[in-house]
């Protein structure tokens, strides 16, 4: 009797045949059986060969495409803890290369065949909703992939007041073979939120520092607590450039103009009563694994407070100066913080702890420049030094946290009421300054000498007032440029039309503080050689400012003039 198909194991494992399986050995084998007694003794060897290379070649084909995908994995890795005030350097891989992840997941097909849809996602319960699910078509057998997750929390999280534990849920789907089940997995690790207020220095395991570097591996996120933009920063620095006579003196990147608004901010810290409270401003000893997290407070808390530790009076100087255009670094040091200033390429130190003579060893209190000696000498002496530069850093991405709103008419009312307390350090002007003008729509005031006169303006190049001395040709001059929003492109259209008119205009330097601008220049013509800054901001309309000039030999000889005039400018706001 002659077999059937059914008599024919095709499995040792006796799987389910499927109807394309059947198909072939019908078409295939049954016919070779029927046939294979009527072949001549030598076609009969060669046809066994034959059809025994195809039953392998179909059941390699068969096993491959049925055999199942198998995903493994080890534990991710989760980042134990975050700080709240930096939420958003962990959300951007380029920052330090991607260094700071919250999470990596290492996922493995062992496995003979494919795996299907594999799909990652994750969510943080209470901060970040279940995200976008990354789907890879097929992963080989023996193949990795490798996740690394860089989570984007609300700035609700900068508002943490206390450490707060959260979780992480990293969700797993996948198909170990094409159109099987959907499987699903979800891996679960808490990790800690610091408060807003806590700074983690260094995250090196104890058993892996080699050098007091390794203990300070995370100094750069101090940076994001400079806050240059917070609007009491803003106040706190208007306060201190109003009592030098004008806001242009710390517009200057001169050595001498920067020294001396240094030393106006270190004045105005002494006589409005700042003080520095507290111990050491770093960790000295670090004998666990937390022990280098300490509570610092943002700016705006130390200027409210009026008191601070040295690290946070480091992170206030650095606010006030970016505030004012200068490029200032924190200098972390053994066991303590101050601030630099860098101005053309020259490092101006300042002690800021020197405010209270007690904490530098003085009894009495220690003038700015004693400060700045100090500063100097601890800045040469240190072994050990981390220099962060605020604007460097702050530009990779180590960005500073969205503050919640504040009453912003209190705090000036605070400062105020500081500043009313003590006398103010105003310049003895050089000419009496009585007169004032008003713009008939009420965009800018200010005051000038009574002893000027006015002058005829000159409307086709923006100019609308004019009033000078006419020795010493210094003067002030408004000018407006209307239907256009941004100082910087007023003022080109300025210097465009004055060059219609033959002279020619050079735009030396341009500061922003705030949306006020400050340009410096100079401008050669037939009356001579004119040195001139000024100050400019948009207003309703347009663009409106003032520049103040004279001959360049007689420039320096009305600087504290031209100060004084500055510090009485008003725009309507």
């Amino acid at each position: 009797m002659s077999p059937s198909t059914h008599d024919l194991p095709l499995y040792s494992d006796q799987k389910p045949v499927s109807d394309l399986e059947n198909r072939v050995a019908y078409q295939f084998l049954f016919p070779f059986i029927l046939n294979y007694k009527r072949m001549k003794p030598s076609l009969r060897n060669g046809a066994v060969i034959f059809v025994v290379a195809g039953v392998c070649m179909l059941a390699a084909w068969v096993f491959s495409g049925a055999s199942p995908g198998k995903l493994a994995w080890e534990p991710p890795i989760v980042r134990k803890a975050l700080m709240s005030f930096a939420y958003k350097v962990y959300a951007n891989p380029e920052v330090a290369e991607g260094r700071y992840f919250l999470s990596k997941a290492v996922l493995k097909n062992t496995g003979a065949g494919p795996i299907r849809d594999l799909a990652v996602s994750y969510q943080v319960p209470d901060y970040i909703p279940w995200t976008t699910p990354e789907v890879t078509d097929a992963l080989p057998a023996g193949s990795t992939l490798v996740k690394v997750f860089y989570p984007k929390f609300p700035d609700k999280v900068s508002r943490l007041a206390n450490q707060t534990t959260a979780t992480l849920e990293i969700k797993l789907q996948w198909r170990e073979r094409e159109g099987g089940p959907l499987k699903e997995e979800v891996l679960r690790d808490n990790f800690t939120l610091f408060g807003v207020n806590e700074v983690q220095f260094g995250d090196t395991p104890a058993e892996d520092r080699a050098t007091w570097y390794d203990v300070y591996s995370l100094a750069p996120f101090v940076v994001c607590m400079v806050t240059p933009n917070d609007p009491v920063v803003k106040e706190y620095a208007a306060a201190i450039t109003e009592r030098m006579g004008g806001s242009m003196a710390g517009a200057s990147q001169k050595v001498e103009d920067v020294i001396e608004l240094m030393k106006a901010t270190y004045d105005y810290m002494v006589v409005t009563g700042m003080r520095y409270a507290g111990a050491k401003g770093l960790p000295e000893t670090i004998g666990g694994e937390n022990q280098e997290v300490q509570t610092v407070r943002l700016p705006r808390d130390v200027i409210l407070s009026n008191n601070g530790l040295c690290i946070e009076l480091a992170i206030l100087w650095a606010s006030i100066m970016d505030q004012l255009g200068c490029e200032s670094y924190i200098m972390m040091v053994e066991n303590h913080a101050f601030t630099v200033v860098m101005v053309q390429g020259q490092p101006v130190p300042i002690e800021c702890t020197a405010i209270t003579p007690k904490a530098v060893g003085q009894e009495n209190p220690v003038p700015f420049k004693e400060a700045y000696k100090m500063a100097v000498k601890e800045f040469q002496q240190a072994e050990l030094k981390i220099p962060l530069s605020v604007r460097q850093l702050q530009l990779a991405g180590y960005a500073s946290p969205e503050l919640p709103d504040i009453d912003i008419d209190k705090i000036k009312k605070i400062i105020a009421d500081r500043g009313n307390a003590v006398p103010h350090r105003d310049p003895v002007p050089p000419h009496p300054v009585a007169a004032q003008y008003v713009h008939p729509r009420g965009l800018i005031s200010f005051d000038y000498p009574q002893n000027w006169q006015m002058g005829q303006p000159v409307p086709q190049i923006g100019n609308t007032f004019y009033a000078g001395d006419m020795n010493s040709k210094a003067n002030v001059q408004l000018y407006e440029v209307p239907n256009v929003n941004d100082p910087r492109t007023a003022m080109n259209m300025i210097v465009q039309a004055i060059g219609r008119r033959g002279a020619q205009v050079s735009v030396t330097d341009t500061q922003a503080q705030g949306n006020v601008y400050f340009f410096q220049g100079n401008t050669a013509g037939p009356g001579g050689y004119f040195q001139w800054f000024g100050v400019f901001r948009a207003v309703p309309g347009g663009v409106i400012g003032i520049t103040l000039g004279c001959p360049q030999a007689n420039f320096e000889g009305n600087r504290a003039l031209f100060n004084q005039i500055i510090g009485t400018v008003h725009f309507k706001q």
